[in-house]
This record gives C-alpha cells, sequence and structure tokens, in this order.
C-alpha cells in the first residue's frame, strides 16, 4: 500500500508527514455529489531512513500484510469474540436482551483490550518513506 504525503518536519531520525486520508469516493470517483468532496489530511510520523526535508513530496508504504493483519485484529476479531461468546449462552438462555448484552460487552471489551495492547504502536511501525517525489528545494533549481 503507498500513500503520497508531504512532510512537514524531520527530527531525530523520524520525519512527519501530512497524507490525504481516503474516503469512499476517493474508490469510486463517483460524481453523486454527495458530502465527500473535503479532503482530510493526517499527520503520521515515520523512520525518516532516507533523509527527506521539510516541503519535499514523499511515497510512503505498508507492507499489505501488515494493514491486513491490523484489519484482521481491530475488525474482525471483536466480531468473532462476539458470535463465541452468544452462541454458546444461546443454549443457556433466548432471551434477546441478554443475548444482545451479552454480545456488545463481548465485542467493545476485545476493542478495549486491543486499544490497551497496542496503544503505543506508532505509525512508524506501519509506514515508512519509500522514495522522495519532488524535493522541496527542486523548484528553486529549475
Amino acid at each position: 500500500m503507498t500513500k503520497e504525503g508531504t512532510v512537514t518536519k524531520t527530527e531525530n531520525g523520524f520525519a512527519t508527514v501530512l497524507v490525504k486520508t481516503q474516503n469512499a469516493c476517493d474508490a469510486c470517483r463517483a460524481e453523486c455529489g454527495g458530502h465527500c468532496d473535503k479532503a482530510r489530511l493526517e499527520a503520521v510520523t515515520v523512520a525518516n531512513k532516507i533523509n527527506a526535508e521539510a516541503g519535499d513530496k514523499v511515497l510512503l508504504y505498508s507492507d499489505t500484510k501488515t494493514v491486513m493483519l491490523w484489519a484482521v485484529l481491530v475488525f474482525i476479531l471483536p466480531i468473532f469474540a462476539c458470535f463465541l461468546t452468544v452462541i454458546p449462552m444461546y443454549s443457556y438462555t433466548s432471551s434477546p436482551i441478554l443475548l444482545t448484552l451479552t454480545g456488545l460487552v463481548t465485542f467493545f471489551g476485545v476493542f478495549a483490550i486491543l486499544k490497551f495492547i497496542f496503544r503505543n504502536k506508532k505509525d512508524s511501525d506501519v509506514f515508512e518513506i519509500k522514495e522522495i517525489l519532488k524535493g522541496a528545494h527542486d523548484n528553486e533549481n529549475s
């Protein structure tokens, strides 16, 4: 997975890069007149192994396997845990309220545990700067 961004600052071997977050309209490029026209920028901190400077346009790279692992952990695992608790619970009670509460508590409980375990996970563990697309000083030399 790749994203383009702009380096805003560099410090101690790391770079802060502004990237445009992708929304549903970016994926389909539809002219539906929806409310997706405002781009959001997100700052990510990544290891600066290729010495990018503030103002450089860079290409960020993340291994697809890493992204898929995070997707499974964050989205699929809580749902799977929810089913693992609700299905056996159904043999003890058929109360929809109790089953719903059990499912919700399990879902949010697993989600909270994952959030606690990975609270110190940094963007630099996921993304890296692959290349400098356009340097901050390229326009000065032209």
